[in-house]
């Protein structure tokens, strides 16, 4: 008789496999957004900027090489650990980890202000609209993945970029491959 528990694949971050069940995923060492949205990212972040990152991935690597300082909240326990791991394998030390299952309540109780924020993760608009009130006058908060969430019908993103729209803040988009939407905060 063949044997069919399903074989265990391996998920590869940042060259480090960690283990997760059936679900074999590759996450490149630089954020999932579009060539132009990435460009635009970089241009925007220094030495001195410091930054919020809402789901933790392939953009955490990358952004802490650019950023003074990046606080990363996580959900889900294995990206933690594997991103965890590759930040103390590469001696990276600018970047706070949290791991929270329910991170969007996490965002009242930070108290910290930051230049950038990038929200990537799960309850994209309601992480939006509460880490909106963390960004520094001039600094500018993402949305990746807008039309994704819009086409699977999640009304509270269409609400949260409304919200961020009658603040008034000037907003950028980048459609080509991943969707995404920047605001940039009056000074």
């Amino acid at each position: 008789m063949k044997d069919k528990t399903p074989k265990k694949s391996p998920m590869l971050v940042y060259g480090t496999m960690i283990d997760l069940g059936c679900q074999e995923i590759k996450l490149r060492d630089h954020p999932w957004m579009s060539a132009k949205a990435t460009k635009f990212l970089e241009s925007i972040l220094t030495a001195r900027t410091s930054m919020l990152e809402i789901g933790a991935g392939g953009s955490t690597i990358w952004l802490a090489k650019r950023v003074k300082k990046l606080v990363s909240l996580e959900h889900h326990i294995e990206w933690h650990k594997a991103v965890s791991k590759e930040l103390m394998k590469r001696r990276i030390t600018n970047t706070t980890l949290i791991l929270d299952r329910y991170y969007a309540e996490h965002l009242d109780v930070l108290e910290e202000k930051f230049n950038v924020i990038l929200v990537d993760g799960y309850e994209r608009g309601k992480c939006l609209i509460r880490a909106s009130k963390m960004l520094k006058p001039g600094g500018y908060i993402i949305l990746d993945d807008v039309a994704a969430s819009l086409k699977t019908g999640d009304r509270s993103i269409k609400l949260a970029v409304e919200y961020m729209d009658k603040l008034g803040w000037k907003r950028r988009y980048f459609e080509k491959g991943h969707s995404t939407m920047i605001w940039k905060r009056a000074k």
